[in-house]
């Protein structure tokens, strides 16, 4: 009678909290659930409690065998469905913003998640934009997981009631939040942290030692997705020594741990090279798990063992789901002796769960909540197996469906609260006020987000605010990038040069800040340091395609072509198939007089960005002046599809269809431009010369008088005037 009791208690608890932090918000629960914004989410709610329903009331297992299977595909559809639907809740909460804008910078924001930032920028050079590409991995994470479910589910029960019950325990977590199209790194960790979970107790079941390797292979591209993974080798170990033949363990150990150290410890030589900056992280990060190191600059005591730390620790817990740490520690203490599998779960739970109390305190009231949901995947899969076995009597079944229903009520709002940015914007404005007694780090951390969701919807007053207080709180070099960048396009170039420079003094090795503060220096006219900066930029990161482009253009207008030619070529070469890149090195052919060249560009550039009209209208003016009159119509045509009031784009289509002989083609599309700038002399000399072609004088007339008498100052006022008088004195006029 004690596990009910206990699973009971817990998920009333969890119950409760939920609903004190819900209409009780204050700094140190920022983060849980705005009941405002629930939207279709209890439809999952009812779908939900209907399957529990059905368990319990209609017949048990006759019920849930008949669901098992098809339960889990059509969980896994609905998941997936509501994932891609949900997907742009994401883009205001967590690092998203700033991940898409660096890859979209073609920067590649490695830091501890490699491979998740790799996976968006393969897919992102593919051809997809980076916040879909970030979506769809998420989505197709989350999908594997809700399949990874059934399969654990098959494997923990041998009964379909409890095949149910467990495949409900774990999709209904709150950390199933994850994989709503976040656009961020975590939904891949979480997802390889359930595989791998999965496989090994799939291998400890078989008692064999088959599958091994493939769990540590799994392990090998778990550490990648987040290095906080390594915390899961002890359970890899474990998985080694108590599977198999007792007189191969020693062998199989070394074959399924050296092969993942050795790739590891290659893929951090790779990846962060300087091993040095690759140091000062670690020593930062292990500075923090002092107890007597607080926070540098922080306005309270946040230290480890502090108050504070002990109360966000509590707060990120509860976040992850009633299931997990608060439901598997105390059901093994009432379970007995544990399995094999249990222990498995354990080992491989608890040393990251430790991991993450000690990990990244510095964001304070706003700590790693994705990294900790991924971490409690072991220990929600232990609290589901100990759920689900013989030992635990049908009279649990009732509680844990109660544990359900709590996970869902926690989760829903978790998925929508997203779902409007403005709400959640003010929202923590509120909750982060200059007042507030939250770490520095944090306040960074949520003004980033909000002027950066801010300068998305074009409210440059809120995005400047913001961004000031972020870079006030921590002088984060990127920050004082992004705010530099802010103040040029408003003008106010001193006080961004102000910031930016010291942005770069405080990371010499920052690729954006250096081509931020290049761009100042354009705007302020120190061409020579802005030359100096753009080759900073390219030098810290070979692959930023932007310094690229910016540098070679400012060489241009500098008449320095050799250079610039230089810098695309080198471009080009780097991105063969990015269509600005191609254009702008078919521009400086095109300055250089190498149509051909040029041609061949445009034409390949605009195959891979369609959007480019001015390049469209360059690639015109060459078959213009190529004597290609019917290729240029066409182009003209295509750019008017895209501007359709462009004059230029008018006057020049009307050019060549002239030089087809299409004079009433012609002269439609100069009178369209004349309509559409009255003042540009352009359409009246063209269709003066088509009157004359035609014999018709006095229209001529007309048209010349009609821009002398709006324009009778200028060059081509006076041009006009004295083609009036010509026209005027053949006819026998005065």
């Amino acid at each position: 009678m004690r596990t009910p009791l206990i699973v009971t208690i817990v998920a009333l608890l969890a119950l409760v909290l939920t609903l004190a932090g819900a209409f009780a918000p204050g700094h140190a629960n920022w983060g849980v659930h705005h009941y405002g914004f629930l939207g279709t989410g209890w439809l999952l709610l009812g779908l939900v409690l209907a399957l529990v329903g059905g368990l319990l009331v209609l017949g048990g297992d006759r019920v849930a065998r008949g669901l098992a299977v098809p339960g889990v595909l059509l969980a896994a559809a609905s998941f997936g469905v509501l994932f891609w639907l949900a997907r742009a809740r994401a883009y205001f909460l967590g690092d998203g913003l700033l991940l898409v804008r660096a890859l979209e910078g073609g920067r590649a924001p490695w830091e501890n998640a490699p491979l998740p930032v790799l996976a968006a920028m393969l897919l992102h050079r593919s051809g997809v934009a980076a916040d879909t590409a970030f979506a769809l991995l998420s989505v197709a994470s989350g999908v594997a997981f809700v399949l990874l479910a059934g399969w654990f589910a098959r494997i923990a029960s041998s009964d379909a009631g409890g095949r149910l019950l467990v495949f409900l325990v774990i999709v209904t977590a709150g950390l199933t939040r994850l994989f709503y199209g976040y656009v961020e790194t975590y939904p891949i960790l979480a997802g390889l942290v359930m595989l791998y979970a999965v496989l090994g107790t799939a291998v400890i079941r078989s008692g064999s030692g088959r599958g091994l390797l493939a769990a540590g292979l799994v392990f090998l591209f778990t550490v990648p997705a987040h290095v906080t993974a390594v915390a899961l080798l002890p359970s890899l170990v474990y998985l080694a020594a108590v599977t198999g033949d007792p007189t191969g363990r020693g062998r199989r150990v070394a074959l399924a741990l050296g092969i993942p150290l050795v790739v590891m410890i290659g893929g951090a030589l790779v990846l962060w090279g300087d091993l040095g900056r690759f140091g000062e992280t670690l020593r930062e990060n292990l500075g923090l798990t002092l107890p007597l190191a607080g926070i540098h600059g922080d306005r309270i005591a946040y230290t480890l063992l502090s108050p504070a730390h002990f109360r966000d620790f509590f707060q990120e817990q509860l976040l992850l789901g009633p299931a997990a740490a608060l439901l598997a520690v105390p059901l093994l203490l009432l379970a007995g002796r544990p399995s094999r599998p249990v222990v498995f779960l354990f080992v491989a739970g608890l040393p990251w769960w430790v991991v993450s109390f000690l990990y990244n305190r510095a964001i304070g009231a706003a700590r790693d909540w994705d990294l900790f949901a991924a971490a409690s995947v072991p220990l929600l899969l232990a609290a589901a197996w100990i759920l689900s076995q013989p030992s635990a009597s049908r009279r649990l079944r009732p509680a844990a469906a109660l544990l359900v229903a709590v996970s869902v009520f926690h989760l829903v709002p978790w998925v929508a609260v997203g779902a409007d940015a403005a709400a959640s914007r003010e929202r923590l404005r509120t909750l982060f006020a200059p007042e507030a007694k939250v770490s520095p780090f944090a306040v960074q951390y949520v003004f980033e987000q909000i002027g950066t969701e801010a300068l998305d919807r074009g409210d440059v007053a809120v995005a400047e605010e913001s961004y000031t207080r972020a870079w006030l709180a921590t002088r984060n070099p990127r920050l004082g990038g992004n705010l530099g960048a802010l103040l040029v396009a408003q003008g106010k170039v001193d006080e961004a040069l102000k910031v930016l420079w010291q942005a770069a003094d405080r990371d010499t090795t920052n690729e954006v800040v250096w081509f931020q503060l290049a761009g100042a220096l354009v705007a302020k006219g120190d061409v020579q340091s802005a030359r100096e900066a753009y080759d900073h930029a390219i030098a810290e990161n070979g692959n930023y395609l932007q310094a690229y482009l910016a540098a070679a253009r400012l060489q241009r207008q500098l008449g320095a072509l050799a250079e610039a030619e230089s810098l695309l070529v080198e471009a080009r070469r780097r991105f063969p198939e990015d269509g600005e890149a191609a254009n702008n090195l078919a521009l400086l052919y095109q300055i250089t007089d190498r149509p051909d060249e040029a041609v061949e560009l445009y034409e390949y550039g605009l195959a891979r960005k369609p959007d480019d009209t001015g390049s469209r209208f360059n690639l015109g003016r060459i078959l213009l002046e190529q004597e290609r009159p019917e290729e240029a119509a066409r182009v003209f045509e295509e750019v008017l599809t895209w501007t359709p009031e462009d004059v230029e784009a008018w006057v020049n289509l009307g050019a060549a269809w002239e030089k087809l002989g299409k004079a009433d083609d012609a002269r439609t599309a100069f009178e369209h431009a004349k309509e559409l700038a009255p003042r540009r002399p352009e359409p009246y000399f063209n269709l003066a010369r088509l009157d004359l072609a035609a014999d018709d004088r006095p229209a001529a007339m007309e048209q010349l008088r009609q821009l002398a008498a709006i324009d009778s100052t200028s060059r081509e006022g006076l041009r006009a005037r004295l083609l009036l008088k010509r026209l005027g004195a053949e006819d026998g006029k005065p």
